[in-house]
């Protein structure tokens, strides 16, 4: 059977309280493994919506966890736009000590840290079993669309684990990382929670902005 995607809008009010309760989680577990992550975050439908943001403005209402590509491939999690057409497909991986780095190193520097390589991996098989099945009508039955466009993220790791130049080292590998020209994302579960409390933020101002000018204000 197809992987049809799931239709909900977003809801901004549930998306602040899906934040409070990851957040508690995330405090509650200083490490944790990529099918614990993915678990606890199958709970937040309307707060992942939010990560559909990293690729397009268009308000996110299409989504599905553990989305199959072809029946071949697998993305942890899958959000967009019916109205951009712009797809977001995000891989998980652990927040543990060497989920970035090491525990391998040369010269004086931790290797990349097997997680980090496994989903770049998964990525480019993404991206092959995409345009391979760009004119497949189970894909196209899937997404609901014959064209779309697309942003991939890496969510992987924890800041705390990496020293300064580790840290410079994962900032550029997410600004220069493409795959046949997608944009990769790679960022830290860290770097996940500001990204949900920055579209909040966003939501909030323009609340707030609105019941001014409803009040005369």
């Amino acid at each position: 059977m197809p992987a049809i995607l799931s239709d909900t809008p977003l809801n901004y009010a549930q998306a602040e309280a899906d934040l409070g309760r990851f957040k508690r989680w995330i405090g509650s577990n200083p490490r944790f493994g990529e099918r614990e992550v993915v678990r606890e975050l199958k709970k937040y439908d309307h707060l992942c919506l939010l990560m559909s943001f990293l690729g397009t403005r268009g308000k996110p209402d299409l989504f599905k966890h553990e989305f199959e590509i072809q029946g071949v491939f697998r993305a942890d999690y899958i959000a967009g736009s019916r109205n951009t057409r712009h797809f977001t497909l995000v891989e998980f991986e652990g927040g543990e000590e060497n989920s970035l780095f090491g525990p391998g190193h040369t010269n004086q520097m931790r290797d990349w840290g097997h997680q980090v390589q496994h989903a770049l991996g998964q990525i480019v098989d993404w991206s092959w079993a995409l345009n391979d099945a760009q004119h497949s009508k189970t894909l196209q039955n899937a997404i609901g669309f014959t064209e779309f466009s697309r942003t991939y993220v890496v969510v992987c790791g924890l800041n705390e684990t990496m020293d300064p130049t580790e840290i410079s080292r994962l900032k550029w590998l997410s600004d220069h990382c493409t795959v046949t020209d997608t944009k990769v994302l790679f960022m830290t579960f860290e770097d996940l929670v500001l990204h949900f409390e920055g579209e909040l933020d966003v939501y909030r101002a323009a609340r707030e902005e609105a019941r001014g000018e409803l009040s005369g204000g």
